[in-house]
């Protein structure tokens, strides 16, 4: 049998600041009673609830928080105590409903130890992160692609858009970004299974000397990637999604067209999952915690030593 899901973190005074939560949690024989607010929920009116809340007498901030699963029926066929109250009036993603949710006295269990609840929800957000960069490469791609079939079609000064000069510029520099973006994704997605092999064979205690140096290496490498690979395909988004409007001009700003829809779906690209200045905070967490940055410059200089083509050589030894 199948259940949706939902994962239940922000409350009108805690969006970014996640130790801001105020929901409380209180221990009543073998589950806990919930009860609180949460807004901007993605699928409010799912089966199972993974909650944030803080249990009576916890210590405040985030690392007082624990986690906790909701259901929306309970074992016996009734309904639990929670509600969705709002459901959100969107600029985009509008097949995706987002809504408020009320948890009055709710039956919820606890996920793992309490006061652990940040750090489980953190690796949850954390491959979420990824997947959020990834739609806003998708995103990009799209609208280069639109870009591009547009610029073949539409005639001006009597040839096809794409055979302008500027235009051709324009239409290189946005497939030049994406293939950057691509690659970093790769990247990111290349270390992220390399560190959880890695950490499959150190929890068997199969892990030999060289292997545990390579698994260092990789966990610093997805901690800087992670929050990069979510800003960069975020922001690329809503970069290329403007230049496809410009490109098309006036018929970028209709509806009739579709592409101010790319505009529309890339901005909260940005927000969810971590706004954007959360994960350029992120960077400089890793890197004054474990020198993330220094490990992902060394990566990268390796990679620009393997370039044997003569052709590009001289390009690799200016980036190095």
């Amino acid at each position: 049998e199948a259940y949706s899901g939902a994962m239940v973190l922000t409350e009108p005074q805690a969006g970014s600041d996640v130790g801001a939560i105020t929901t409380s949690a209180k221990k009543i024989g073998n589950h806990y009673v919930i009860r609180g607010e949460k807004i901007f929920i993605s699928n409010p009116d799912a089966d199972i609830l993974i909650v944030l809340a803080r249990v009576e007498g916890a210590k405040q901030g985030t690392n007082g928080l624990s986690l906790f699963l909701v259901p929306k029926h309970l074992e016996d066929g009734k309904r639990n105590n929670v509600y969705m109250t709002r459901l959100e009036e969107k600029m985009g993603i509008k097949s995706s409903p987002t809504g408020a949710i009320t948890f009055d006295d709710a039956e919820g269990y606890l996920i793992g130890q309490e006061e652990r609840g940040f750090a489980y929800m953190l690796y949850l957000m954390n491959r979420s992160r990824l997947g959020i960069g990834t739609q806003g490469l998708g995103i990009a791609q799209r609208a280069f692609l639109q870009s591009e079939a547009y610029c073949g079609e539409r005639v001006q000064f009597a040839q096809t858009l794409d055979k302008h000069s500027s235009m051709q510029e324009n239409l290189v520099n946005m497939r030049i970004e994406i293939e950057a973006a691509t690659s970093l994704m790769f990247k990111a997605y290349e270390f992220i299974d390399r560190f959880f092999r890695l950490q499959e064979k150190a929890r068997n205690g199969a892990i030999g000397p060289e292997e545990q140096v390579q698994f260092e290496r990789y966990q610093k490498l997805v901690r800087i990637l992670t929050p990069l690979a979510k800003y960069r395909g975020s922001e690329l988004a809503v970069k290329m999604a403007e230049r496809a409007i410009d490109n098309f001009g006036g018929y970028g700003y209709i509806k009739d067209t579709g592409v101010e829809q790319r505009l529309r779906e890339a901005v909260i690209t940005r927000i969810y999952e971590g706004t954007n200045d959360i994960q350029a905070l992120e960077v400089l967490k890793s890197h004054t915690r474990d020198q993330t940055i220094d490990a992902l410059l060394k990566d990268a200089s390796a990679n620009l030593g393997k370039v044997n083509d003569e052709r590009l050589k001289p390009y690799s030894e200016i980036v190095k």
